[in-house]
């Protein structure tokens, strides 16, 4: 089993060793998590995505109810700072085709939470190919959640495991359903 794991899942070195936008908003001060998987699409085929965690999780939603789409929805590649992904964030920073910064929002989501900062970042690999790589920042604001901290790192594992392979294969269906220029 690799050692890294739960703090970090498919992440390069390089990947770990980059700035992400999170890194602006919340300071680490204990280890952050990384995810990232390759996806047989392009970047902005996987950005557009990306978006589409305005209107689900796409990892274990339908166990709160949240509709899942498979097929991207109107309006969601329209970003604007302050608008609200996966009911649980807020957009904080973005950039077009590249990045989207979140913040958990709202007492209940700091109370149950503490501060989290995450940002998802697609990157072009050349070929038809990108990287989705997300970093997340997590910092407890009380004993409890330091605490939950180590169970936390797992159950995020968990979800955003789920939610990348979701995100992958939703990505390179639409990449699939784009005429290839030769």
């Amino acid at each position: 089993m690799n050692a890294r794991i739960p703090l970090v899942w498919g992440a390069t070195d390089e990947e770990l060793r980059a700035e992400y936008a999170c890194d602006q908003y919340l300071p680490a001060t204990s280890a952050p998590l990384f995810r990232a998987v390759t996806v047989e699409a392009d970047r902005a085929v996987l950005f557009r995505w990306m978006c589409q965690l305005k209107v689900s999780s796409y990892s274990f939603a339908f166990l709160f109810g949240m509709p899942t789409p498979r097929q991207l929805t109107p309006g969601t590649d329209h970003l604007e700072r302050g608008q609200r992904f996966m009911d649980l964030f807020d957009l904080v920073d973005f950039e077009d085709g590249h990045h989207l910064t979140l913040a958990v929002s709202g007492k209940g989501g700091e109370a149950v939470y503490g501060r989290l900062a995450v940002s998802y970042v697609a990157r072009d690999l050349g070929d038809g190919r990108s990287r989705l790589v997300v970093k997340t920042i997590h910092e407890p604001v009380n004993g409890f959640q330091r605490f939950l901290k180590p169970f936390l790192a797992w159950g995020d594992l968990l979800m955003m495991r789920r939610q990348f392979h979701n995100l992958k294969r939703l990505a390179e269906r639409e990449q699939g359903l784009i005429p290839r220029e030769r």
